[in-house]
Formats: C-alpha cells, structure tokens, sequence
C-alpha cells in the first residue's frame, strides 16, 4: 500500500511554556507499509527506569524562571527552545521567563556543551521562537509576552541580537501571549507570524471575566516589516482566550493550516479549539466539518503521526477542568476521529506542553 508523502513547507510553532519547537511535516519519504503494524500505545510506563539522564547543570545551562524568594514560577511561566543561532550546524538553546526579565542564549560548542549569552531583556516572556525572517541566512528571534509587547530581535551575528520590533511593525500588541508560530502562509516564501493572545490588558475587567485580545497573523511584506491581517485572512475569532497555535498540513495539500487551542473550556459553546484550513492564503474555518470541536483547557499541543498511517495527527494536554486529554486521528478525509481512551493517553492529570518522539529509535 502506497501512504501518502508529508508536504514539504517552512513552519515553525512553539506552545507556551513546553519549550519544544514542534516542526510541521517536511519529509518527503513515504513510511514503509511494514511500519503499520508496530504498536503506537509502546510508553515509558510510571515507575520504569527512565532513558534519560539530567544533565543541563553539566553541560553549562542553568536558567530558572521562579521568584528567588519563594520559588514560585511567574504566570508567563517562561520557555525554551531550540535553534541554531551562529550559523555552526548545530542547535543552540533560547531561555525566556527568568523573573527579572533576563533573555539567556545557550550557544552549542558542537559537543554538547553551552555559554551562555546575554540578550535584551524581555519582561514576563511566554513564548520565544526562532526563524530567518528577513532572508539573510541566520535565525532571528520573537519573543511574545504576558501583558507586555511583543519583541522582535534581529539577528545581527556573534550572538548579538538588536530590538527591531518598532521598525518591524510588531508594535502595541499587549495581550498576554501565550503560543507563536512562524509560516509561509500565502507561498511568497516570506516566513509569516502568528501570536496567540489569551487576553488582553488588564488580564480580566475586575469581575471575573477575561478581557479578549485577539490573536495575530503578521505577514511579511518582505522588506523587513510586517502587517497584521488576522481578520482579513479568516482568523475571525478575536475574543478567544487562545493559548496557542500550531501551522500543521492536516490534509497534506502543501500549505500549513492553523489548528488553535483554546484555554478555559468553561466557555465551550464559544471558546472550542479551531481547525482553519488554508485555502490560497486565506483561512476557513472547518472545525465542525472536521470533528476537532471539543470543549477543552488546552495546555499543549503535538502533531505527529501516531498511528503511522502518513497523516499527521494531534493531542492535546489540558488541565483537570476539561474531560482528559485529546487525540485527535486524522482519517485522511479532511475529518478526525477522538480516541484517545482507546490507547490510554487520556490522562486526567494537570498537563501542559506536549510533543511526538521517537525516544527508542525504532523508526
């Protein structure tokens, strides 16, 4: 049996406070039929030992983002991620969220091991991604907040990194960011960017609700500068308390698509999580067509194909308000199928970032 190939495109997501870069499918390679049959529920089981060791202290990293007094994380609760920032090969470390504002930048002397340096300082940071927006060659950083603006770093090489964020156009946008995605969305090859902003400024109207900010979808003009166009491009869902966003080609047509997570299921019959499926550049929303609908906290999201039948898949971690957490198997139909219990990943628990790996290498 022949499965369908994964779409090759430039995408970039990262989900607030999981620290993961969850890149959207970009290989070519079509799965062998034989991978069909290994059992997609294998899992570390609670007790076990475990295949990893903790090292960070070790190989130079050492980045908290709690109050030195009490311990306690801020409420942006920071993140990380990966990136290579010197053009070296290898997968440098981004830190954001440490109490007082401190950016840290872990270059990777190719062994393994870090140094840290230094970059402007961003207060109450959720959400740093790296993508070479401007073309030149090397990663530049964003950087989202709670309740603050937004930060765009260039990247100006050595490890210095300048505020462009004005000259960019990335200006008065104080809702309280929560994920970030960069994407091609139009096929200019312009990597574009999209912020997801739980609520506004202040956080709530001082009577229990949250005030709305909408989410963002700047697209690159090419020339160093950005535009939002969220409404104008479909994104119409503007008081959403949205925690993060992911780009992924669900339906493998060679465009990303937008799947968002949505944080206070309360609110289900407003607030569900969206699947906007990329038509020409411009977004429609199809969540109820597709089955995604669902009244959830979303903490996390991971795409990955779980099941191993060439289309990509997605969980989601939530928090014990909702009913567990979600696994949504992609059909290849343009629709989902639930089924999460079936293979017992629908833990109750407190969860929060998420993602699909291959931690034993068997393919």
């Amino acid at each position: 049996m022949m499965l369908p190939k994964w779409s090759c495109f430039r995408v970039v997501s990262l989900a607030l406070s999981a620290g993961l870069i969850s890149p959207g499918f970009a290989q070519s390679a079509t799965r062998p039929a034989a991978d069909i049959g290994r059992d997609p529920c294998r899992a570390v089981l609670p007790g076990a030992p475990s295949p990893f060791t903790e090292e960070a202290a070790a190989r130079g990293i050492s980045y908290h983002i709690g109050d030195p007094d009490t311990g306690f994380a801020t409420l942006a609760m920071g993140a990380a991620s990966f990136a290579d920032l010197d053009r070296d090969g290898d997968a440098d470390i981004i830190c954001v969220g440490d109490w007082n504002g401190l950016v840290t930048l872990y270059e990777n002397d190719g062994t393994g091991h870090f140094t840290p340096h230094a970059a402007p300082d961003v207060l109450k940071a959720t959400c740093a991604i790296a993508a070479d927006y401007d073309g030149d060659k090397d990663n530049d950083i964003f950087i989202a907040t709670w309740e603050g603006p937004d930060v765009l770093l260039r990247n100006d090489g050595g490890f210095v990194f300048t505020d462009v964020s004005a000259q960019a156009g990335i200006t008065g946008v104080f809702g309280s960011g929560g994920g970030c995605a960069w994407a091609d969305v139009n096929g200019d090859d312009l990597l574009d960017l999209y912020v997801a902003n739980r609520t506004g400024t202040p956080y709530s109207d001082g009577s229990g609700n949250l005030t709305p900010d909408p989410n963002r979808l700047f697209i690159n003009q090419g020339d160093g500068t950005f535009v939002d166009m969220a409404p104008a491009l479909g994104l119409t869902h503007g008081d959403e308390p949205t925690l993060l966003g992911v780009f992924v080609d669900f339906d493998l047509d060679g465009d990303p698509d937008l799947y968002e997570g949505n944080d206070k299921g309360s609110f289900c019959i407003e607030r569900s999580n969206y699947l906007f499926e990329n038509v020409g550049g411009t977004f429609v929303d199809i969540t109820a067509a597709s089955g995604t609908e669902s009244c959830t906290d979303t903490m996390g999201i991971g795409i990955g194909d779980f099941d191993m039948n060439g289309w990509p898949d997605l969980y989601n971690t939530h928090t014990p308000n909702a009913p567990g957490n979600t696994l949504l198997l992609n059909n290849g139909d343009g629709t989902f199928t639930q089924d999460a219990a079936a293979f017992g990943v629908d833990n109750l628990a407190l969860s929060w970032g998420c993602l699909f790996f291959d931690h034993d290498n068997d393919g």
